[in-house]
């Protein structure tokens, strides 16, 4: 009987196969990208990290990497595949360092139905609090021209001037950051309804240490215009502790902490 392409995986390698990429991978098809599957569905994927510590998952999806790319660290980008990938759209994941809040490297969810889909499938794979950077949905036409822009990939994929996001374009962090982290804002004030283009209000925010802090809470009270998203973001890239930041028809909910002292 013919092997699966999953079943073609070595789903046990050994630390150092692991290390070197040097295993058996099965090789699927999809839109033209010839993707390496690393892990797939229901395999175990494990390692250590960066404090040494153990970590293992049960994969739910299929998870590998698009051959003939090149991410920010100089690795392939890697992408989960929806259980039909060739329907759907692309979510792009600004992944970010769990500690530092940088952006650390891309994570592509091909053919997800939905956003909320795609950031949950994301989601899934990673420890409960896991933070999630900014998500982008774009058409599987603007991924590709992504891809083929350059040879090597160098910012967070929200970044790139060029990419086209579909109009349900949203950033997941600000929205889920607090809940899923199992951390809690506290809104001091209830802003009342207002002719302002935005309100601000003071509020703290304890993280589940328990350390409070001060920050605020702005809402645009208006659909934003495309210069506006572009300088809210441009506003989001400065160096604050922690920034999230929802995008939808609405306007913008922008969660701004205090600044760094150092």
């Amino acid at each position: 009987m013919e092997e699966t392409i999953q079943e073609q995986t070595e789903t046990n390698p050994t630390e150092a196969q692991k290390e070197a990429g040097n295993y058996r991978k099965g090789h699927i098809k999809v839109d033209g990208y010839d993707i390496a599957l690393e892990n797939p569905k229901g395999s175990t994927r494990s390692g250590k990290d960066a404090n040494g510590k153990e970590w293992s998952i049960t994969m739910k999806h299929d998870y590998g990497y698009i051959r003939g790319t090149k991410g920010t660290d100089g690795d392939h980008i890697d992408v989960y595949l929806s259980d039909n990938p060739t329907a759907g759209n692309v979510y792009v994941v600004d992944q970010i360092d769990q500690q530092t809040g940088d952006f650390d490297e891309h994570k592509v969810m091909y053919g997800f139905d939905s956003m909320d889909e795609a950031v949950q499938a994301y989601r899934d794979q990673y420890e409960d609090g896991w933070k999630v950077g900014n998500v982008t949905e774009v058409s599987r036409e603007e991924f590709k021209k992504w891809v083929d822009s350059s040879a090597r990939k160098t910012k967070p994929f929200a970044d790139y001037k060029t990419v086209k996001p579909l109009d349900t374009e949203r950033t997941q962090a600000g929205e889920n950051y607090a809940h899923n982290s199992e951390e809690i804002m506290h809104v001091d004030k209830k802003p009342a309804e207002s002719s302002e283009k935005y309100t601000i209000t003071p509020t703290q925010y304890t993280n589940k240490k328990g350390k409070t802090s001060d920050m605020y809470l702005v809402k645009f009270n208006h659909e934003l215009s495309k210069e506006e998203k572009v300088a809210a973001k441009t506003f989001i890239s400065e160096p604050f502790r922690e920034v999230g930041m929802t995008v939808n028809k609405r306007g913008i909910w922008c969660v701004v902490r205090t600044l760094q002292n150092n």
